[in-house]
């Protein structure tokens, strides 16, 4: 299973989740840290269109994705992996509260689906 992760670094916890859902192993993600660092006042496109192309996929191959955490990132994002031929799973977390600070845990994978309307 291929991971790209566009956000903050994943802990083991939430990696053994994520493989407990797709009923694996977690040895068995291929985890892909990539780095976004946006000039927030600059244009999106290009800065997203680099970081894309330095994510090795074939035509059709699923991939699973961590969003980046700013919106209009992580739409840029999910529209450059679409429109290159990659199917989407988006790896969302929910956010917890606890006594040694703020958790986010797995919570579910997220299906993209392109809808072409004749």
């Amino acid at each position: 299973m291929k991971l790209y992760n566009f956000s903050h670094p994943l802990t083991q916890e939430q990696l053994d989740d994520i493989a407990c859902c797709r009923d694996i192993a977690s040895a068995d993600i291929n985890q892909y840290d990539i780095k976004v660092q946006l000039d927030l006042n600059a244009p999106l496109r290009a800065q997203i269109s680099n970081i894309v192309d330095h994510v090795n996929f074939k035509l059709g191959e699923e991939l699973f994705v961590v969003l980046p955490g700013q919106a209009p990132a992580a739409v840029v994002l999910t529209d450059m992996l679409l429109s290159r031929g990659a199917q989407v799973n988006v790896v969302r977390f929910g956010q917890q509260s606890t006594p040694s600070g703020t958790m986010f845990p797995f919570r579910e994978i997220i299906r993209l689906q392109l809808y072409i309307m004749a």
